[in-house]
């Protein structure tokens, strides 16, 4: 049933919580090599088993407990920890190069999966996806990965160590911080910054989800309103290595902002009545444009924020109330169209909440760190 179908992918998404918190702050202190290794194996296995289920249990087993544990492991934020390690002054556009590749899968492996459907059948072809995952991720992964540039005599941005005046190599910059879990929690910067984020990405949340049944209410064709919802998609991608640069450039919580009043104005827009194509393209444009900063800016912040040997520990203090507002948008979105019949409120309470955001993370200054520095 839907419903099931529903509980299921909702358990499996807190699942994750309990698990960055695990993982994440391993990466701080052991990098990410062997839990990307064990993530990648579960996930592939994950995602081939979903080619035998053939039972409720069987559905929820894989779907609830065996993929959240590969995906936090090799999932997206996992990435934007390892790549922010690697970068300073150049952070921004690896950031969003990365962010850019992953988005850059979400379409390239639709038309691949309908192949292998079409061709093999939907149970072989999650078996192939899942064995090419295992595959792909252990020789990558064991080939290439490291856990810092220090551990290859580099630097950050790949500079080198230069020699000191007696000819010998320098020690090299410690990546690790004094910044612990208490810590973290002490500093107003972490409670700001861990409330702004979901509401200033709320409107884009609820209509990732309720974009196309809008659209259709207001008497757009299913095929115009996937196009429609493919322009979001395009925006946010394309918007990402701009992203890049302008982060280098801005402080992050003032990026944020400006990303919070894009996706704040695209939602204005729709709960204004904006119904007419030009109305709607317009809208979703600026909520992709939006949009497109968040990886590279979650990735960039944290880092900068509470330094490279304590980044993965501070995000994953904020995994709770980033994914309870992804759940718990578009599901309080649904019961509101279900009373009312309309989006109206629904997206007024979606243009409201970015703005509430951009307040919060200006508010987000960088905290003053608990003793030693350390190099970020």
């Amino acid at each position: 049933s839907r419903g099931f179908f529903s509980s299921v992918v909702y358990l499996g998404t807190l699942m994750s919580i309990p698990l960055s918190m695990v993982l994440w702050p391993r990466v701080d202190r052991r990098g990410a090599k062997g839990i990307m290794q064990v993530s990648g194996v579960i996930m592939g296995l994950g995602v081939a088993a979903q080619g035998l289920v053939h039972t409720q249990w069987q559905f929820f087993l894989v779907k609830s407990i065996i993929l959240p544990f590969g995906t936090v492991g090799v999932g997206t934020m996992m990435s934007m920890l390892v790549v922010s390690n690697w970068f300073v002054k150049q952070r921004g556009r690896a950031l969003s190069w990365t962010a850019m590749g992953m988005s850059s899968a979400g379409i390239a492996l639709p038309p691949l999966i309908t192949y292998l459907i079409s061709a093999f059948g939907w149970r072989n072809a999650w078996i192939i996806l899942g064995t090419s995952a295992v595959v792909l991720n252990v020789v990558t992964v064991s080939l290439f990965m490291r856990r810092s540039p220090e551990d290859l005599g580099l630097l950050p941005d790949g500079a080198k160590s230069a020699p000191s005046q007696d000819g010998k190599a320098p020690p090299l910059p410690s990546v690790q911080t004094a910044w612990t879990r208490r810590d973290v929690l002490r500093t107003p910067t972490f409670w700001f910054l861990a409330l702004a984020v979901p509401l200033g990405f709320l409107g884009f949340g609820v209509i990732n989800q309720h974009l196309v049944p809008y659209l259709t209410d207001v008497h757009f064709s299913a095929k115009t309103a996937a196009r429609i919802f493919m322009i979001m998609s395009v925006f946010s991608l394309v918007s990402k290595v701009p992203w890049g640069f302008i982060m280098e450039r801005w402080a992050s919580r003032y990026c944020f902002a400006v990303c919070f009043l894009f996706v704040g104005a695209g939602m204005g827009i729709l709960a204004l009545g904006g119904s007419s194509l030009f109305a709607v393209v317009l809208a979703v444009a600026l909520i992709g444009i939006g949009w497109g900063g968040n990886l590279p800016l979650q990735g960039m912040i944290w880092v900068e924020y509470y330094g490279r040997g304590s980044q993965g520990m501070a995000r994953s203090l904020a995994t709770p109330a980033s994914t309870v507002s992804e759940l718990l948008g578009p599901t309080l979105a649904g019961f509101l169209w279900d009373m009312t019949g309309t989006y109206t409120v629904i997206f007024a309470a979606a243009m409201i909440a970015p703005f509430v955001g951009v307040a919060l993370v200006l508010l987000a200054r960088p905290p003053r760190k608990p003793s030693t520095s350390s190099l970020m």
